[in-house]
């Protein structure tokens, strides 16, 4: 026996609409390109930051180690040169023989290595040496940028 059920199959002429299909791989796709995209953005920015802090460390610590090592020199050989500078005045201290020796020796040692400058000062913020002869006799002393 057949059985006559109206729910099995549509009544002439109406039409049955179904829904599309869910398009579950064009979502996936596209939620998985935006936060791949997020991610390494992100990872980018971070690893950027981290990278850069490490390398001005790298060079800080490098700037310091050419700076105690050409101290270390500098005091052995000139460290009564520079301690009586203190005294003089500008024009003193770059017509001595002592400043002339040791500007020679400080530009030849220098002369392979990115070195923009030296400057020696005192305690109290007197410069008794610098590379750029302008600079030789300023007192930083009380200044914010010079602080022991």
């Amino acid at each position: 026996m057949a059985v006559n059920n109206d729910y099995s199959r549509p009544r002439q002429g109406t039409m049955i609409r179904q829904k599309p299909p869910f398009r579950l791989l064009r979502y996936f796709t596209v939620i998985s390109l935006v936060t791949l995209l997020f991610a390494n953005i992100i990872f980018g920015i971070w690893f950027s930051h981290i990278s850069s802090n490490k390398l001005i460390r790298n060079e800080e610590r490098n700037n310091v180690a050419l700076a105690n090592t050409l101290s270390n020199w500098v005091w052995k050989d000139y460290g009564n040169f520079l301690a009586s500078s203190a005294n003089r005045q500008k024009q003193q201290i770059i017509n001595h023989p002592q400043f002339k020796k040791l500007d020679e020796a400080l530009r030849e040692r220098t002369a392979l290595l990115d070195v923009i400058k030296i400057k020696i000062y005192t305690l109290n913020g007197y410069t008794v040496f610098s590379s750029d002869l302008s600079q030789v006799g300023d007192n930083k002393h009380g200044r914010h940028s010079f602080m022991l």
